[in-house]
């Protein structure tokens, strides 16, 4: 889906696992770039968001919401500007319809990813 003038969303997509996956403007504004301006990997990262979400490696809930509304997706992508692959974390609420992305973070090590919920979906079981 693409955005409509006027739209509080830069973007709405299809997931495996929801209806819909929306980012909103000030999400993206507000909290993925001016609260972390000092993490360039956030913005860099931006062009793969929508595919992550769309075709994500896994999704598994997000251990830091107990109630469990919300879901993180994950993949890995090639940043030619840090010159190594590393994961994307996409984490989205699904507290609301469209289901909206909260925020994303560039990571290197995966150590601290606890999947203490379960895998919810992972792309290569559900192609077999």
């Amino acid at each position: 889906m693409v955005n409509q003038s006027g739209s509080p969303y830069l973007w709405v997509v299809k997931s495996p696992i929801s209806s819909a996956v929306a980012l909103k403007r000030e999400t993206y504004n507000l909290h993925v770039i001016a609260d972390h301006c000092e993490d360039k990997t956030r913005a860099l990262a931006y062009p793969y968001v929508r595919s992550v979400i769309e075709t994500p490696r896994f999704i598994y809930l997000d251990p830091s919401h107990p109630t469990h509304d919300a879901v993180r997706y994950i993949d890995l992508i090639f940043l030619p500007e840090m010159q190594h692959i590393q994961a994307l974390v996409v984490i989205v609420e699904r507290d609301k319809e469209p289901n909206e992305v909260a925020t994303w973070m560039v990571k290197t090590n995966l150590k601290q990813e606890m999947v203490q919920g379960g895998i919810i979906y992972d792309s290569r079981a559900n192609n077999q």
